[in-house]
């Protein structure tokens, strides 16, 4: 075997035992502090989770015939989509989802 063919093998094993992000969704069940439910027995709270600062807060946007600030707030019984880091002790929350 070759260098090469053996860097390949290496890669291929760690990326097939890597353990990959999941995404789910949770349900808000307080705001101050953020606890979010992922299942009957889970629930987040702040020290697991990362909130995008556009999933929470004031930021300004741009539209057509000027300015404006969009205002994003959680509230209890909202569902959030989240994104599980690698290990699943973190969870990133990227904002609120409505099932279609």
């Amino acid at each position: 075997m070759n260098i090469i063919s053996i860097i390949k093998e290496i890669v291929y094993k760690t990326v097939d035992n890597m353990q990959l992000p999941d995404f789910i969704t949770g349900e808000v069940v307080s705001i101050n502090p953020l606890n979010i439910k992922i299942n009957e027995k889970i629930v987040l709270q702040p020290v697991h989770l990362y909130v995008l600062k556009s999933a929470i807060g004031k930021y300004p946007v741009n539209i057509t015939n000027g300015n404006g600030v969009a205002i994003h707030k959680l509230k209890e019984g909202d569902i959030v989509a989240l994104g599980k880091c690698n290990g699943g002790e973190k969870y990133i929350v990227f904002g609120e989802v409505k099932k279609l």
